[in-house]
């Protein structure tokens, strides 16, 4: 494709050629190239679909300008309005497909600013199974499944984690890998299920080192997630640490980064790795205030209160959370508020502060953490 594009570019602009020109520069997009490298061949083919009335490659290259351009740079309401636009174009000029990706573009723009159960995400998966398409149906699922999983709804994540896996061809699909690691290895894991977590993890293919930094961005969170619960915390670290150095690619909101940064503060927490928080809040103070998302906001609060023993940070951390709705995010954060309580002596409000994280706990059926708490007694037990 490189060598066809460098032949055909400079000759006289034809479909063939803009297609071409929109599918390359998607292309160096999702391996993290330069952004010029990015920038230059969509252009081309903007200007190409614009003389030729193009609407299909219009939209294809708005749609990779928006995001996988314009996002790396943290310029996404721009990038929200290119990718509208692609919207715009695949539905007044029936274009269906790029209407796909419009949609779940957008749904992944929500989910960037957490965004919950996106309108987008669910109006894509209505288009894709009414036209048929399995290939979109799992890629609406796939978004689902994270919101799901964020906010502890943990038996519908599974059960759409489920139907991901189902027909023909899943095997193969990194959506459906991907959901192997988050929600399923991740629940397992968080509900004391080591040996199942560990199993699904040994089923996918390892991603650590993938060209593709959305893949190894996905896989490195959801083996994170699994060690900082039933694991070994240091590997979650390892793997955070890593993410953080592809935070500039695969944008500083993208799910795999927001996941992993969570587990790696948990495990040095965890751990008492100082250093490794110390890296943290300057990784997110290192990015403009705009650019923080929500959970990114929350996790620097939390960060900052335990390595300034603060405790106004957890409260400022829990606010984000329970606003969001992100019930397990919530729940070890409230525990280790409470163990700061404890530290300094004030165990009434630490007991107030436990009961409420022990609750959530209980509620996604998370038997370490109760454990751990004090709250093991609350669990089933088999006969």
């Amino acid at each position: 494709m490189e060598q066809a594009y460098a032949v055909l570019s400079g000759g006289e602009p034809t479909a063939t050629l803009g297609a071409l020109a929109a599918q390359l520069g998607r292309i160096r997009g999702f391996m993290g190239d330069d952004g010029s490298r990015v920038a230059e061949p969509l252009d081309h083919a903007l200007r190409i679909a614009a003389a030729l009335d193009l609407p299909d490659v219009m939209a294809e290259a708005l749609n990779s300008r928006g995001t996988l351009h314009l996002l790396a740079q943290h310029r996404m309401r721009e990038g929200r309005v290119l990718v509208e636009g692609a919207l715009a174009i695949s539905r007044e000029r029936d274009v269906v497909r790029s209407e796909l990706r419009a949609l779940f573009n957008l749904g992944f723009l929500d989910e960037v600013v957490d965004v919950v159960g996106s309108r987008y995400d669910r109006d894509g998966l209505e288009l894709a199974r009414r036209i048929g398409d399995r290939g979109w149906t799992r890629s609406f699922l796939a978004h689902l499944t994270h919101s799901d999983f964020v906010t502890g709804d943990w038996d519908t994540a599974l059960d759409r984690a489920q139907q991901l896996s189902e027909g023909p061809g899943a095997d193969a699909n990194i959506l459906v890998q991907s959901a192997m690691l988050i929600p399923t290895a991740a629940v397992l894991a968080a509900r004391g299920d080591a040996q199942g977590a560990r199993a699904m993890i040994a089923s996918v293919p390892d991603r650590e080192h993938a060209s593709d930094v959305q893949d190894r961005g996905m896989w490195c969170a959801g083996v994170a997630y699994v060690e900082a619960h039933v694991g070994d915390p240091r590997r979650a670290i390892e793997l955070g640490r890593a993410t953080m150095g592809l935070s500039d690619l695969l944008a500083f909101g993208h799910p795999a980064t927001k996941v992993c940064a969570v587990a790696c503060a948990d495990a040095a927490i965890a751990t008492d790795d100082r250093d490794t928080l110390e890296t943290m809040r300057a990784w997110i103070a290192g990015n403009a205030p705009g650019h923080r998302p929500p959970t990114i906001r929350a996790l620097l609060a939390k960060v900052s209160a335990v390595l300034d023993q603060d405790e106004a940070g957890f409260l400022a951390a829990e606010a984000e959370y329970r606003a969001l709705g992100y019930k397990p995010w919530l729940a070890s954060c409230l525990e280790q508020h409470a163990n700061l309580l404890t530290a300094a002596g004030r165990h009434a409000d630490a007991e107030v502060v436990m009961d409420e994280a022990r609750q959530i706990y209980m509620e996604l059926a998370m038997a370490p953490a109760l454990e751990r708490t004090g709250g093991g007694e609350a669990l089933p037990r088999g006969a």
